[in-house]
């Protein structure tokens, strides 16, 4: 019995480890996404370029909003799962009340880079919208969309980390095909992190 419980104290601290490097590397990305979506926004509404221009600034910029609410909402998705499946059968409630405070910590930090990107009227909210779009229930194609859009912006080493964090939390919840271990094969930048 001693054994079990040095092994729970130690999936314990690895669990509130996880927690707390997801937050930290995804706040990372969000403070260098906030550049460009500024950045987005003003050369998007700028009169001096073609509406075509315009467009496809503010195209890249909800884009940009919409990838950062969905690597929020994965990041809700899997853990909740983890609750349902894992955690609260053991009894794990100071993860659980953890990962809410990590929730609502983040959501309030999301809200603020991204007041000036998303729609919020009394009938409907922007945040929510992509927060619920649909992630095509292919977590292989959303991390290589991922991939595809922040290297564009020149931020593969901000994804790669947030990303090895987010299939960190999804072992032994997915298919063997989107281990890390795969994942690291097809991209080299992330054979570099643990």
């Amino acid at each position: 019995m001693n054994n079990s419980y040095t092994s729970n104290k130690v999936n314990i601290s690895s669990l509130i480890q996880d927690l707390e490097t997801f937050e930290n590397v995804y706040l990372v990305l969000l403070d260098k996404a906030k550049v460009k979506l500024t950045e987005f926004n003003k050369e998007g509404h700028n009169p001096r370029y073609h509406y075509k221009a315009q467009e496809s600034f503010l195209s890249r910029e909800r884009q940009l909003s919409k990838y950062l609410i969905q690597i929020f909402r994965y990041f809700t998705d899997v853990n909740i799962v983890r609750i349902l499946f894992d955690w609260y059968s053991k009894g794990e409630d100071q993860i659980i009340s953890l990962f809410f405070d990590k929730i609502k910590n983040l959501q309030v930090k999301i809200s603020k880079v991204m007041k000036q990107t998303l729609e919020t009227k009394s009938d409907y909210n922007e945040f929510a919208d992509y927060f619920m779009d649909d992630l095509s229930n292919n977590v292989g194609w959303f991390f290589a969309h991922l991939l595809w859009f922040f290297q564009g912006l020149n931020m593969e080493k901000e994804i790669g980390e947030v990303i090895r964090c987010l299939l960190r939390f999804s072992e032994g919840l997915l298919p063997t095909e989107y281990t890390l271990t795969q994942f690291r094969l097809r991209y080299d930048f992330l054979k570099e992190t643990k």
